[in-house]
């Protein structure tokens, strides 16, 4: 059963380099795991034997993780030129609160943003407001102020992840994959207008957007938050694979992570419902003591979605960090 967004997975140039940005900036401040190996088990998923630095963080205002990847056997393959609609992991979304004055403030860390702060609306009527970065590689990050965000926020802040943005070649087929496999089955937002003030994300590509969002509340003992991933197809262009010719945790966006309780059951539904698989469930050892499972599956475009079941963090079973992280996130929400 799929319980929650869990976190979005980076190749960067350097991980220290990047930890020190989604850190100081970005706050994602507890470091959940951090190591330098040979994966084995992720051997299928590269394709080769490699070496990787991983730091995997959560920021204490809520939402999914971070997971930074870098290649260290070989030089990681830089982030490629990608025209907005091509096919894949386009841009990875936090949640802000006030984001008006939020801006001003990452812009005193050193953040660099390329639009103004955008207001549009939503299927339902309300507005949400956001703004687009750039991380130290150069990938896409957008601030997502939702109105119940703008309710909740006592003063500008910066959350974790809130969704992915994808290019898929086929809308359509993209939605249905999302509702009925992944159980994203909520419309929050279907239009063929971009917002004014996007050109340097979209450079004018004329797009369908659609935003989904996991409407089954999160049954996890983690403190995770329903998933949102926005799908864009690009009109009178033809998409390129962005990750074609590249390997996992090269510099880019590589997956959205999802939680899971029962992964061998759940991989196996999720499979027999149409989702293409691509790696069974294998136990891991992610360090400093956080032990899971994890499987891997692929969308209709062939994106690679990575399914995680924690076993332990930081020695600790998920039962028993669970109310630990939710106090912390309370505390955090009143600071």
């Amino acid at each position: 059963m799929i319980e929650g967004f869990e976190h979005v997975g980076m190749g960067v140039t350097d991980v220290k380099r990047s930890f020190d940005f989604y850190k100081n900036v970005l706050g994602f401040s507890m470091k959940l795991n951090e190591g330098e190996e040979v994966l084995e088990e992720m051997t299928p998923i590269i394709g080769e034997s490699a070496r990787l630095a991983t730091i995997m963080a959560i920021n204490l205002s809520s939402g999914a993780a971070i997971e930074l990847i870098e290649h260290k056997s070989t030089p990681p393959r830089p982030l490629p030129d990608v025209h907005w609609g091509d096919i894949g992991y386009l841009a990875a979304g936090l949640k802000a609160y006030k984001i008006d004055e939020l801006v001003g403030i990452l812009e005193g860390k050193g953040a660099k943003f390329i639009t103004p702060v955008i207001e549009f609306e939503v299927a339902h009527g309300g507005t949400w407001k956001s703004a687009f970065m750039r991380d130290p590689d150069g990938i896409f990050l957008e601030l997502l102020e939702t109105e119940k965000l703008r309710e909740a926020g006592r003063k500008p802040r910066i959350g974790g992840f809130s969704h992915v943005t994808m290019g898929v070649s086929n809308m359509e087929k993209s939605i249905e994959f999302f509702k009925r496999v992944i159980g994203f089955d909520e419309v929050l937002f279907d239009t063929e207008e971009t917002p004014p003030g996007l050109e340097p994300v979209t450079g004018g590509q004329a797009c369908r957007w659609v935003t989904l969002r996991q409407g089954k509340a999160p049954q996890s003992p983690l403190p995770v938050e329903g998933g949102m991933v926005v799908l864009v197809e690009a009109r009178g262009y033809e998409g390129k694979p962005i990750y074609e010719g590249r390997r996992w945790g090269d510099v880019g966006i590589m997956e959205m992570a999802v939680e899971i309780v029962d992964i061998e059951s759940t991989y196996k539904s999720l499979v027999e419902s149409g989702a293409e698989p691509y790696n069974p469930p294998t136990d891991v050892d992610m360090g400093m003591g956080s032990k899971g499972a994890v499987a891997y599956i692929k969308d209709p475009d062939g994106n690679s979605f990575e399914m995680v079941e924690a076993k332990k963090i930081g020695f600790l079973p998920p039962k028993v960090v669970g109310p630990l992280l939710r106090a912390l996130f309370k505390i955090r929400s009143k600071f």
